[in-house]
């Protein structure tokens, strides 16, 4: 019986922690550090910036975990340069969380292992929200012409 209680109290634990574990970092976080990926070299320079407004990063955080999910099946995605931007959430100086933003396309954001649709009005403002934080405008953000950050 006591082997029982344990194995059922591990199990709500684990649980209780997996289950909270999006809202639980999104109050720690203390830095987002932003760098372009851009496999196809388009833009003449690279880009890295880190956003240290607690406020904005755990919005950032908040606007991904309540995107919806990236549509199954077939789907077409014009104009896709292959500019992405890594996101990496920190807390002390360590990597907590990161995601990848897709700035073309179909513009998906893959974080934790899943797959969200950043696409407006489906994106309910990530990508405004995000292109703000960086002081980018579209152009720049998605890579058509050079930043001036």
């Amino acid at each position: 019986m006591k082997y029982i209680y344990i194995t059922i109290m591990t199990c709500f634990v684990v649980f209780l922690l997996t289950s909270c574990s999006d809202s639980l970092a999104t109050q720690n976080f203390d830095m987002l550090i932003v760098k372009r990926k851009d496999p196809l070299h388009q833009s003449n320079t690279g880009f890295e910036k880190s956003i240290q407004d607690k406020a904005v990063v755990k919005k950032l955080y908040e606007k991904i975990i309540s995107l919806p999910p990236f549509p199954q099946g077939s789907i077409h995605c014009p104009n896709d340069n292959g500019v992405e931007y890594e996101l990496t959430f920190t807390l002390a100086s360590k990597s907590i969380s990161k995601a990848m933003v897709r700035a073309t396309g179909c513009q998906g954001v893959t974080m934790n292992e899943k797959t969200y649709w950043a696409i407006e009005p489906k994106g309910s403002g990530f990508r405004a929200l995000l292109e703000h934080a960086l002081r980018l405008n579209d152009d720049e953000f998605m890579g058509w012409v050079a930043s001036r950050s």
